[in-house]
């Protein structure tokens, strides 16, 4: 049942180097960037097998020009568990939260 609903899936997290990516502290940093990511996974979190999520183009969506301590967090929610259930782990929504510093 846990492997159901958290799947087989993994999410891979990149930077395509459109924007500075820092992981120490810059105090140039003032603003926070916050962006919430849900991923897509099929049939028990098999397919696709990996997915990406370039950090640094959300950033630069957003209006950011640089980040710095980029933070992860897989989240657990009720809607993406009861989607998995009663789907019988068809469809498994993985859901993240970044955050960051950003200029």
């Amino acid at each position: 049942m846990m492997l159901m609903i958290t799947g087989c899936g993994q999410i891979e997290y990149r930077s395509s180097e459109a924007i500075p990516i820092s992981y120490g502290l810059n105090k140039n940093h003032q603003q926070q960037f916050k962006a919430e990511v849900t991923s897509d996974f099929y049939f028990f979190g098999a397919f696709p097998e990996r997915e990406y999520v370039f950090i640094d183009q959300l950033a630069k969506s957003s209006g950011f020009e640089e980040i710095s301590r980029p933070n992860i967090a897989e989240k657990v929610s009720f809607e993406n568990i009861l989607l998995t259930i009663f789907s019988f782990g068809l469809y498994t929504p993985k859901t993240v939260e970044i955050t960051a510093w950003a200029k």
